[in-house]
């Protein structure tokens, strides 16, 4: 299987999908608990909306809740970036607070296999979406780093 991360924020839809496409994406493995996106400028992002277009470029969508982090660890990483006067859609890295949480509550006893079995396909190309721009800014960085394995971002 070969490994890649995009995000939302900072694309435009065309942009985002043509990403995609361009990497020859199979499968996008949606890790957002919300799946939803605030602002007319990322509505493609919005479940349905995702979903269907993906369907229509032939990319089928999963997703892991599994590896979305709970609110109580989204409320830690919102201190963070209000103490920092950093808006989420600006953010261009983790909390160690929300790092350590999220290993605890979602990354640990979650392993390859377990991807491989939620993702539904052994080889191929998958892409862990999320809305961050910068992996390094968003959990789908914390997913490859415990997967020890290579990701190219989109």
């Amino acid at each position: 299987m070969q490994l890649y991360t995009i995000g939302a924020y900072g694309k435009e839809a065309e942009e985002f999908f043509g990403a995609l496409e361009s990497a020859k994406i199979e499968v996008l493995a949606d890790i957002r608990r919300r799946r939803g996106v605030r602002g007319k400028a990322y509505a493609y992002a919005n479940k349905r909306r995702l979903e269907a277009e993906l369907a229509t470029r032939g990319i089928r969508c999963v997703h892991i809740p599994r590896l979305a982090p709970p609110q109580e660890l989204r409320q830690v990483q919102k201190l963070a970036d209000k103490s920092g006067k950093v808006l989420k859609s600006e953010r261009q890295d983790l909390s160690p607070a929300f790092c350590d949480g999220y290993r605890a509550t979602c990354l640990e006893g979650y392993t390859w296999e377990d991807f491989v079995r939620d993702v539904g396909v052994e080889t191929g190309r998958v892409a862990l979406f999320c809305v961050e721009g910068p992996p390094q800014a968003c959990h789908r960085s914390l997913v490859v780093k415990h997967f020890g394995v290579e990701a190219t971002h989109l």
